[in-house]
């Protein structure tokens, strides 16, 4: 299924400053995170069941993927349906007076987000959020420093899937 290994990087809309851009009017970068995330397809649907979400879960034999780009291009062609990525994080010095959001820039299809096992964002069943950026609103889970975790559940429903744009942390301005 080869016409489905794209690069990302192709995709009108791919550059954090077009992606962005209107989210700077009412937010403040904080930090960009990592783009190397551990990463497991999920055929079955057993990770929310089996706590793929919660944090000190070991991830060790799960394969390291890159965000801004598809799955399918890194090696998942083809490959729909649920797949999960978890990053460990540490959280720098988060401002206590704002509401503190992880900024998706783009994910295919579909997202739900978990900081420190809670969940913290769902996407409407059925929407296709691929080109939509969206904030998760993690300001009562993510402490600063380290210990963080984040993991993140992706369906997608067909064509390339995966976080295939920036994840920000931000802050309300």
């Amino acid at each position: 299924n080869t016409y489905r290994v794209v690069s990302a990087r192709t995709q009108e809309g791919w550059p954090d400053d077009g992606t962005f851009s209107e989210l700077w009017r009412t937010h403040e970068p904080i930090c960009d995170l990592p783009e190397e995330w551990r990463f497991r397809i999920d055929p079955d649907e057993v990770g929310l069941r089996d706590g793929w979400h919660r944090p000190g879960l070991d991830d060790g034999g799960w394969e390291t993927i890159r965000i801004r780009e598809f799955w399918e291009a890194q090696g998942r062609s083809p490959y729909d349906g649920a797949a999960w990525y978890r990053l460990d994080f540490t959280a720098p010095e988060l401002p206590a007076d704002k509401r503190v959001y992880l900024a998706f820039g783009g994910v295919s299809d579909g997202a739900s987000v978990h900081v420190n096992g809670e969940p913290c964002y769902e996407s409407p069943f059925g929407d296709n959020i691929r080109h939509e950026l969206f904030l998760a609103d993690v300001t009562l889970h993510l402490k600063p420093g380290p210990g963080n975790s984040i993991a993140v559940r992706v369906w997608n429903t067909g064509w390339c899937g995966g976080i295939w744009k920036s994840v920000k942390l931000v802050a309300r301005k």
